[in-house]
């Protein structure tokens, strides 16, 4: 099955995708409503909430990356795609998240460092492409070599920084 074939599948079946991304926010306000007042960051509360927001994250990150591509890259209008594959994700994603960040403190989720991590790796990396697609900088550089250098530096800096979150450095004391 391809990228294509699954997102048709997608696209042809609304109901399970309205069940799979209005599920989340629910579950997650439904929790807060459980625990008391400042109690989102103990057991078992903390990772309810992570799985809550796992659960809409890498989706609607992808839904994003994947509304980006379309739109900057392969130049089509998102007047054309399916509002259930390329919106509600990050909907929900972004619903999910601020519902959670009333209940919790984001540093007492387990992996949310390594989540919002990949999340700003795939920024970075969609930015770089965007960039290089746009300038069309393929095989020659026109501009000076102090700009590529220093362009270069940022780049380095910043995805190293996005991997360092991603593969977990150390933790601050809290």
């Amino acid at each position: 099955m391809t990228v294509r074939e699954l997102l048709d599948w997608a696209g042809n079946h609304p109901w399970w995708l309205l069940a799979w991304f209005v599920v989340p926010p629910v579950l997650i306000a439904s929790i807060g409503l459980l625990h008391g007042r400042g109690r989102g960051g103990q057991s078992p509360w903390k990772y309810c909430y992570a799985v809550g927001i796992y659960w809409v994250s890498i989706p609607g990150t992808l839904a994003a990356v994947l509304a980006a591509y379309t739109q900057f890259l392969l130049h089509e209008s998102l007047l054309e795609v399916n509002l259930l594959l390329y919106g509600l994700p990050i909907v929900s994603m972004v619903t999910t998240m601020a519902i959670a960040r009333r209940s919790v403190d984001f540093d007492d989720v387990p992996g949310f460092e390594r989540l919002s991590g990949l999340i700003l790796l795939l920024t970075l990396t969609f930015a770089v492409v965007l960039f290089i697609a746009k300038t069309r900088i393929w095989i020659w550089f026109g501009g000076s070599l102090l700009v590529l250098g220093i362009v270069a530096v940022v780049v380095f800096g910043l995805l190293k920084w996005a991997a360092h979150r991603v593969l977990g450095g150390r933790r601050r004391n809290r």
